[in-house]
């Protein structure tokens, strides 16, 4: 993949993150199993770049780190409320 390519794939990814935060806030849980392969797929890819090119790309790689974390705090949390509800 090009630079370009794995930017709008990152682009796409968090995208796909930010959808699922949105429903974990109302109460939703998506199965993001397939989130794991991509995730892999595309750090594979950046591996491949040039050093310029994959320097050019880590803003984007830290945003959807950021925002993977994020979510994950939120299921945790929405995790806990649901146990405490049983």
């Amino acid at each position: 993949m090009t630079k370009d390519q794995i930017v709008k794939r990152l682009e796409e990814i968090i995208e796909t993150i930010n959808k699922a935060q949105d429903d974990v806030t109302s109460g939703l849980i998506q199965d993001l199993s397939f989130m794991d392969k991509d995730v892999a797929q595309v750090c594979g890819d950046i591996i491949k770049l040039e050093p310029k090119d994959a320097a050019a790309v880590q803003p984007i790689m830290a945003d959807m780190i950021s925002r993977l974390e994020g979510l994950a705090q939120s299921l945790q949390s929405f995790k806990e409320t649901f146990n405490q509800s049983e």
